[in-house]
C-alpha cells in the first residue's frame, strides 16, 4: 500500500509518472488482495484488509471480486490464461464458498486465511525428512516410526537438532550488557567512560561544523523523511511494548 501511495504522491508533485494512477490502483488491489488472505489475528485491528475473512465481508468480497475481473483477462500475447491467473480465480471462488459453507453449518463469523495454505503441511514434511538425516525418502516403516516421535515430541525442533552452519565462538552485541550486575568483569572504568563521552561530542561538534546551516529539501524528500521517521517510531514503540509486557 505504500507503494501505491508513493506513486499517487509523486504525481500529485507533478513528476512525470506513466499511467500513474492505473498503476496505483493495481498496487493498492493487490496489496489489499494479499492482505485478506493472509489474515493471522482474530481480533479486530486499524487495518480493515488484514481483518479475518468474514469481519469486513462486503469490503472483502468486492476485493475478490476486482482481482477475479483482472485475472479473468488474457495477458498480452498469451492465447490463454496463466497458471497464476487460474489459480488466484480458484482461489477466491474456493474462499467464499467455504466462508459460506462453515458459516451455515458450523455456525462460523470468520476465517483466518492464514492458516489456508500449505506451509503446515510442507513443515511437517521437512520434519520427517529431516529425521532419517540423509535418508530423506523413508519407507512407510520408516515413516512411521518417524510419525510417532514427531507425535510424542515436545518440541518438533528436536526433530532436527544440527544446524547445516557452525556456531560462531564470539559474542552477540544484540544481547550483551554491560551495565547489569552479571556481567561487572566487562563493564568499563570510570575513565574509559569520560573519554568515550569526550570524543562522541567532538564528533558531534564536527558533524555540525560540516552540516549547512540551512538544508532545503523539496517536498517529496520531506515526505520520505516524515514516513521513516514514522516508520523508526513506530518500531520503537512497539519494542517497548513489547519489553514491557515481558516483563509483567
Amino acid at each position: 500500500n505504500t507503494t501505491a501511495s508513493a506513486i499517487r504522491r509523486c504525481y500529485s508533485l507533478g513528476y512525470q509518472v506513466e499511467n500513474a494512477v492505473e498503476t496505483s490502483d493495481l498496487f493498492k488491489l493487490l496489496n489489499d488482495w494479499f492482505d485478506v488472505f493472509n489474515s493471522k489475528l482474530s481480533t479486530s485491528n486499524c487495518i480493515e484488509t488484514t481483518q479475518p475473512y468474514g469481519k469486513q465481508l462486503e469490503l472483502q468480497r468486492d476485493i475478490l471480486k476486482q482481482m477475479s475481473h483482472i485475472m479473468s483477462n488474457r495477458i498480452c500475447g498469451k492465447t490463454h490464461r496463466l497458471p497464476f491467473q487460474k489459480g488466484i480465480l480458484i482461489n477466491n471462488a474456493s474462499l467464499d464458498g467455504l466462508h459460506a459453507y462453515c458459516n451455515e453449518k458450523y455456525g462460523m463469523e470468520y476465517i483466518l486465511t492464514s492458516r489456508l495454505n500449505q506451509d503446515i503441511v510442507e513443515h511437517f514434511f521437512g520434519a520427517m525428512r529431516a529425521k532419517g538425516g540423509q535418508h530423506d525418502h523413508p519407507s512407510p516403516l520408516q515413516f512411521k516410526y518417524r510419525l510417532r516421535k514427531y507425535i510424542v515430541a515436545k518440541n518438533t525442533e528436536l526433530l532436527a537438532g544440527n544446524g547445516n552452519v557452525g556456531e560462531e565462538n564470539c559474542d552477540s552485541w544484540l544481547n550483551l550488557n554491560i551495565t547489569s550486575n552479571g556481567n561487572k568483569e566487562n563493564e568499563p572504568d570510570e575513565g574509559k567512560w569520560k573519554g568515550w563521552s569526550k570524543e562522541f561530542e567532538e564528533f558531534e561538534i564536527d558533524i555540525d561544523n560540516n552540516i549547512a546551516a540551512e538544508y532545503i529539501m523539496d517536498e517529496l524528500t520531506e515526505d520520505a523523511m516524515e514516513y521513516l521517521a514514522g516508520y523508526v517510531v513506530k518500531k520503537l514503540r512497539l519494542s517497548n511494548e513489547s519489553t514491557q509486557s515481558g516483563f509483567t
